[in-house]
């Protein structure tokens, strides 16, 4: 038992920590959602075991259930490594989104509803066979993937680690089918567990390798802040198991909710304080910005690689520190621990205005050094705006990424009484196709790296 709850907590506070690591990562959502998925399959099947009468065969019911979520959010954790510039890439989420989301949610109702489900706890044949149809899904979506595995150059590792753990959770969903007769059913569902733990690992490494992070430092710090959460408050849970109650139900009820509790308390503890910053101090606007960008670049430090030198980079390597830059060019936290913030020029311009050399200024910097080189990209300095072929990179980069608009979001509010922004807007959204932006966007970030590295050579 004591195994199991183990099991279930290192892979809920994982899909926690997968989640909370980048909120704006869809493959990190996806892949921390499929974790925390499976562990609550885990802690239903651990409650079912100790449970009797209706009970029992409810709580099977909803574990089944749960056991149909993670191969649907692991396939679109897969697709989201797709490189963005793979034109398949939204063809196949449009099939997972209306063809595999569709499957799972009615395989989910038919298991609760026990119409694919025997007494005892048990799928029918017709519930086994939809489960492995289901769990196929990751695989083929890797298929998808594999040519990218020969494009991939220094990612190779990192898709390698995937492509294996992918591999590993379709032989362990087959131990479902293959298993049920002889193996214990808790036994297939921690071996499963194994193989989900693994892919969740994979993906955290690829994740971040390409965005040029480190991982041992957050991952470490992470589970050591939610080790101790967990020991002082469900250590307390425990000991009275132990001593004194039993496994009863209610018990493992109570353990397993503190658990969860005190791990999404700890994972998204950052974001719990920025909510109470904008509650408490909603009439202090200058006071919450200062607080958020503090907090914020403070959560982001342990993710900073230490041994990142932009003099040291070959061409590929600068360039995609350049591309992440500008991408993140409005959020201060992930430009703080881009790689060029080491950059000479911002060293020099920091003594120029006699700033203190800290994580913050230099981020800053960094910024408005951007800002800077994107502006030459500017064809004609006297006009506001232009459309012809001469404009395309700095139109690219400077109204998304400078200027923050976002002209395919249909939530995006955008200042249109500002007829520059206006002219802009209807230009990329009449005349410029959101692939071609992309493929403009990687260009001119080729030029801005070409700049920056001019600057090093000066």
């Amino acid at each position: 038992m004591f195994l199991q709850v183990a099991f279930y907590t290192f892979t809920f506070w994982l899909g926690v920590y997968l989640i909370a690591r980048d909120l704006t990562s869809a493959r990190l959502r996806w892949a921390g959602l499929g974790l925390v998925a499976y562990a609550i399959a885990i802690g239903l099947d651990l409650l079912a075991l100790q449970a009797i009468g209706p009970t029992k065969d409810i709580l099977f019911r909803l574990h089944w259930a749960a056991m149909v979520l993670p191969p649907l959010f692991w396939t679109g954790a897969v697709l989201g490594l797709m490189p963005a510039e793979d034109d398949r890439k939204d063809q196949l989420i449009k099939v997972w989104q209306r063809v595999l989301v569709p499957l799972v949610v009615v395989t989910s109702l038919l298991f609760i509803l026990g119409l694919i489900i025997w007494e005892g706890g048990s799928p029918s044949f017709a519930g086994y066979l939809i489960f492995g149809l289901i769990s196929l899904f990751p695989l083929v979506a890797l298929l998808f993937l594999l040519p990218n595995l020969k494009k991939a150059g220094s990612t190779r590792k990192a898709f390698g680690l995937v492509v294996i753990a992918t591999v590993f959770f379709g032989l362990g969903a087959g131990m479902v089918l293959l298993g049920s007769g002889w193996l214990p059913h808790s036994w297939i569902v921690l071996a499963i567990g194994m193989d989900i733990v693994l892919l969740g690992l994979a993906v955290v490494y690829f994740d971040a390798f390409e965005q040029g992070e480190a991982l041992s430092n957050d991952f470490l710090r992470s589970l050591a802040i939610s080790t101790l959460v967990i020991l002082v408050f469900g250590g307390q849970v425990i000991f009275v198991i132990s001593i004194s109650t039993g496994p009863t139900l209610t018990m493992l009820t109570l353990l397993l909710a503190i658990l969860a509790a005190a791990i999404l308390l700890a994972g998204f503890a950052g974001e719990i304080q920025r909510l109470l910053d904008n509650l408490v101090f909603a009439k202090l606007p200058r006071l919450r910005q200062e607080r958020t960008e503090l907090l914020g670049v403070a959560r982001a430090l342990p993710k900073a690689s230490q041994e990142a030198d932009p003099k040291m980079m070959d061409e590929k390597a600068f360039y995609k520190a350049t591309r992440r830059a500008l991408s993140h060019f409005n959020t201060l936290p992930k430009l703080a621990i881009n790689p060029l913030t080491a950059l000479p020029e911002v060293t020099r311009q920091l003594d120029a205005r006699g700033a203190p050399d800290n994580t913050l200024e230099r981020a800053h910097e960094l910024r408005d050094i951007l800002a800077e080189s994107i502006g030459r990209l500017k064809p004609e300095p006297d006009e506001a705006f232009g459309t012809t072929d001469a404009w395309r990179y700095y139109n690219a980069l400077y109204f998304p990424y400078v200027a923050g608009l976002r002209p395919y979001s249909r939530r995006a509010e955008h200042d249109r009484s500002d007829p520059v922004i206006k002219a802009a807007l209807d230009w990329f959204q009449v005349q410029v196709p959101e692939r071609t932006l992309h493929n403009w966007q990687a260009e001119g970030a080729r030029l801005v790296a070409q700049d920056l590295r001019e600057m090093m050579t000066d």
